[in-house]
């Protein structure tokens, strides 16, 4: 049995520069609903910090319309019916209880199974 972990990681602020504000973002059609969403994900363990995480958000009909001959290819992207940003915020809210380890590192290499990490492909000059 794992040990409950007290710590867990918590959403600080969920927002897009296409789409700006997000929470009243209203796409006129499903083949519109496409946006990129930046997530400011901390761990609850009262650290001043917290790192973005990127992920594009769009319905089927959005994708097929992007799309460029036979293959829709797209990665860290979250498929929805439809644009409802509770529901949004809520999805996010589960895969991040689904990704809370022991540690911060362990916790962030789950996250990057569905989004980008702003320090992913940074490396350490030593």
């Amino acid at each position: 049995m794992r040990k409950a972990n007290k710590h867990r990681l918590v959403l600080r602020e969920m927002s897009s520069t296409m789409t700006d504000p997000l929470d009243q973002w209203r796409p006129r059609t499903l083949e519109d609903t496409y946006t990129a969403v930046d997530l400011d994900i901390a761990m609850s363990d009262g650290e001043a910090g917290s790192n973005l995480f990127y992920v594009k958000v769009a319905t089927p009909e959005a994708l097929r319309r992007r799309a460029k001959g036979f293959l829709i290819a797209g990665h860290r992207v979250l498929v929805i019916e439809k644009f409802d940003h509770e529901q949004l915020r809520l999805a996010i809210e589960d895969i991040l209880e689904k990704c809370t380890r022991d540690t911060w590192e362990a916790s962030c290499a789950a996250l990057q199974r569905y989004f980008a990490w702003e320090y992913e492909d940074f490396a350490h000059e030593g």
